[in-house]
């Protein structure tokens, strides 16, 4: 099966592109985010005269996935099962749950989900703590906060007691340092600090002192590459940009 995302960014003004690639490349299903559609508005005859059935969850002017196939449509759910209530240029971010950013279905015996995720702007904010519920609802993930600083937090994402993510603020050395936003993932290390004095010795470079976090202690540092990763080891955790 061949499964295609665009975010097209109002269905309406991208239909005619959206026909064309279809009409060539062909994908068994369809995932759209941002339709910027009302459910009325959605273009279903468009989608039939070009062989798909289109599912759709919208609420007008913002946001509104759906998801269109060639191979059927069935076991639909939007947002989680909950209305979608009115939203506007001042509350979007705010209350996501409300929001038509989910819509899943089962294709050709596969299910598969279109999402448009929340944007969480800044840890700590009333938008992030509203992302934060929309990811427990998505995921089934509970979280846990805990202060790294005056006005730092560090947020632990755990499923059935493991811990699989967490999200932090960035500290002021790393602004300091250039250091953009980023991801990490994390290997394990018999000795973080040792880890860490290695790869100094190696060229990388301490972007932000040891610092306490859920899973212990954490440093921060940059390779020559860029490229970020963590080492956990001993209790502590070494958060490293290689």
């Amino acid at each position: 099966m061949r499964i295609a995302t665009w975010n097209v960014n109002s269905l309406k003004a991208r239909l005619e592109k959206l026909a064309w690639w279809v009409e060539r490349a062909r994908p068994d299903v369809v995932l759209l985010q941002e339709t910027k559609l009302a459910d009325e508005a959605a273009p279903r005859e468009d989608f039939a005269r070009l062989g798909y059935e289109l599912a759709h969850c919208g609420q007008g002017r913002w946001n509104g996935v759906a998801v269109a196939s060639r191979v059927g449509v069935s076991d639909v759910v939007a947002n989680f099962g909950r209305p979608v209530g009115p939203v506007d240029s001042e509350s979007g971010d705010i209350q996501p749950l409300a929001e038509a950013r989910m819509i899943a279905a089962r294709c050709g015996g596969v299910r598969v989900v279109s999402l448009y995720a929340p944007n969480g702007r800044t840890v700590g904010t009333q938008p992030y703590t509203a992302k934060l519920d929309w990811y427990r609802a998505l995921l089934g993930w509970d979280v846990t906060e805990q202060p790294i600083g005056p006005t730092e937090t560090y947020s632990m994402f755990t499923l059935r007691g493991l811990e699989v993510a967490a999200a932090c603020t960035m500290r002021p050395e790393e602004r300091q340092h250039g250091a953009p936003p980023h991801w990490n993932s994390y290997v394990s290390s018999a000795d973080a600090d040792e880890s860490a004095k290695r790869a100094q010795q190696l060229g990388g470079q301490v972007l932000a002192p040891a610092f306490d976090a859920i899973p212990g202690e954490v440093w921060i540092e940059r390779e020559t590459n860029e490229s970020r990763f963590g080492l956990p080891g001993d209790g502590k955790l070494v958060e490293r940009v290689r």
